[in-house]
């Protein structure tokens, strides 16, 4: 049974060249936390949230305070047990949606790996399958 032994969270903010306007906001960079979570395997498996305060109330420095506090929950429990690990993070934390995302696909990542698959296999994909056609005008 692999551990959680270590949890690294990146504070990852990318400046756009151009501001993106949508009708909520107006957004000048990509504000977005990385969750990098090792386990007793050497495996890693990454997941990526984003905060926004305008869509989940979030915001960037709370998520990135939040994802550390929820790291001192995981480790050393079984990263495998996705369920109970997400569940134990929602009953920490009821708030910060965004970051338990980037949990929840850093898990699901690492399962992914154990199991020797592609992520979106384990989901039950097929490669074969687009996941988006580009619309070509002749």
């Amino acid at each position: 049974m692999p551990t959680i032994t270590k949890i690294e969270i990146i504070d990852l903010n990318i400046p756009f060249n151009h501001p993106f306007k949508i009708a909520l906001a107006v957004m000048n960079s990509a504000h977005n936390i990385i969750v990098r979570v090792h386990d007793s395997d050497g495996l890693i498996g990454v997941g990526e949230g984003v905060p926004s305060r305008f869509v989940t109330g979030e915001d960037a420095d709370n998520g990135f305070e939040s994802a550390k506090l929820y790291a001192q929950l995981l480790i050393g429990k079984n990263p495998l047990e996705i369920d109970t690990r997400l569940r134990e993070l929602e009953q920490y934390m009821l708030k910060n949606p965004a970051i338990r995302c980037a949990y929840d696909l850093a898990l699901y990542d690492l399962l992914a790996k154990h199991a020797e698959l592609p992520l979106y296999a384990l989901l039950g994909g097929d490669k074969a399958s687009p996941v988006l056609q580009p619309h070509h005008r002749h």
